[in-house]
């Protein structure tokens, strides 16, 4: 979503979407860097700019040159805040001894399958998921079991049958994503309590991905996954950060909270190098989310509610065979083209997003799922650019773009622009395999493939 900024971030009244696309291609994030003339609607970052308070806090590190090592007073401080941050927004009562500072969630997901699950048992994840999860269990050495998750005509439910069975034959860290990426979906309280009885039975361990938390629409309400049970806090690492909400990812910031005792002690018989890599900025930039950032988190969810309730409208009549649920949380979602396939969008793009096999095997026996993720950015992004399909070994780019109009007064016409990938059905006798990019190229499961591993 883009939104017209004042200077520190500040919301305008309208969006200056000239401006702000300008903008974007000068940070040159990934987003903004996906070819020329188009944004990466699979990239989860946001168009806002920083809140003041992110602003005034690294500006204040810049002028005290605090450019060395994290001084432990910082890290005291960051501790302190994130645990009064989730007590209030979550009520989630933690206590600033069990939280830990990391360069990022993808780091703390290593440190959890290396030092806290057991050596070289299977790592099990539930898909669609978030594409390094997808690779970073391999880096390790660990094979991947994936679960995909129950569907009802995009409701999506965590498979618990699916998942006892990777445990009976031989996971042990289950990856729990809430609110799950990419399906923007906010469990209820009723579901965040019944995987524990299946880790439970089995001895295992959860590492809770949590950094989309704070972005949560009225009407759910996100539950700290260990804080649902004794039981649940036993066998859980968390890991939180403001990267998301506030849009932070840069700065190399975020923390992982170890809700019993045994883990702590642990994690200080690690040692500091197991986890280093924290930034002064990155932790300056979440102690100020954490402690006056909400107020601009609650108007940037107002303005994210508002501008996700028409898409469904606009899908239903634009596109009536796509199907697409709004989502409870999150800035990300997905249309299910299933039914069409990338004839649907059969022009030109400015936007790049990645079909659903990028986040788990593409569907069951034999059915090309095709679960597009995108992210309506609220902007009249210039025209231009020429018909285009590039054939890349056994595969065809198609671009598209669906014109759409947002209501909201003084709010500019939107776009919504995909690019939507087709793959050639695998040879006769061959197995389609999970859909990764080794799969597609030999018409069916190889050695190289990462997710062969599965219950």
């Amino acid at each position: 979503m883009v939104v017209g900024l004042e200077k520190y971030g500040r919301m305008a009244a309208t969006a200056r979407a000239d401006v702000v696309c300008a903008e974007l291609r000068y940070r040159r994030s990934i987003a903004a860097g996906s070819g020329p003339g188009r944004f990466g609607a699979a990239v989860a970052e946001m168009d806002f700019g920083a809140a003041p308070p992110i602003v005034d806090a690294v500006t204040r590190l810049t002028a005290d040159a605090t450019f060395g090592y994290l001084p432990p007073r910082l890290a005291d401080e960051l501790a302190a805040a994130c645990a009064d941050f989730e007590q209030r927004r979550f009520r989630w009562g933690i206590d600033g001894g069990s939280v830990r500072p990391v360069p990022d969630v993808i780091k703390a997901l290593e440190i959890a399958i290396t030092h806290f699950s057991r050596p070289g048992w299977p790592v099990i994840l539930p898909t669609p998921a978030y594409m390094p999860f997808l690779i970073v269990p391999g880096l390790v050495g660990r094979e991947i079991i994936q679960v995909q998750m129950h569907d009802d005509e995009g409701f999506f439910t965590l498979d618990l049958d699916g998942i006892d069975a990777a445990f009976r034959v031989g996971g042990h860290l289950l990856i729990f994503c809430s609110p799950y990426n990419p399906l923007g979906r906010v469990f209820s309280l009723d579901e965040m309590t019944r995987p524990t009885e299946v880790v439970e039975r089995h001895g295992g361990r959860v590492f809770a991905d949590e950094v989309h938390g704070p972005l949560v629409y009225p009407g759910s309400r996100h539950v700290p996954y260990a804080s649902t049970s004794d039981a649940a806090a036993a066998h859980t690492l968390t890991a939180i950060s403001a990267w998301k909400a506030w849009n932070l990812p840069g700065l190399k910031c975020a923390e992982v909270i170890l809700s019993n005792e045994p883990d702590r002690q642990q994690s200080g018989d690690m040692g500091p190098f197991a986890s280093h890599g924290a930034s002064n900025p990155g932790v300056v930039a979440n102690l100020a989310t954490f402690r006056h950032g909400e107020p601009w988190l609650d108007e940037v969810l107002a303005y994210l509610d508002e501008s996700r309730k028409p898409l469904a409208d606009l899908v239903s009549q634009r596109l009536p065979r796509v199907r697409y649920r709004p989502p409870d949380g999150t800035y990300l979602t997905g249309l299910d083209c299933t039914p069409d396939g990338p004839g649907l969008l059969a022009r030109r793009a400015d936007r790049r997003a990645r079909s659903g096999d990028r986040r788990g095997r593409p569907g069951v026996r034999g059915r090309w799922r095709r679960v597009v993720p995108v992210q309506l950015r609220d902007t009249a992004l210039a025209d231009g650019g020429d018909d285009r399909a590039d054939r890349r070994g056994s595969e065809r780019w198609l671009a598209g773009r669906v014109v759409v109009a947002v209501a909201g007064a003084g709010r500019p016409r939107s776009k919504l622009v995909l690019l939507v990938r087709r793959v050639r059905p695998p040879p006769p006798g061959r197995r389609p395999g999970c859909g990764c990019r080794p799969c597609r190229q030999h018409g069916g499961r190889t050695a190289h493939c990462p997710s062969r591993y599965r219950a």
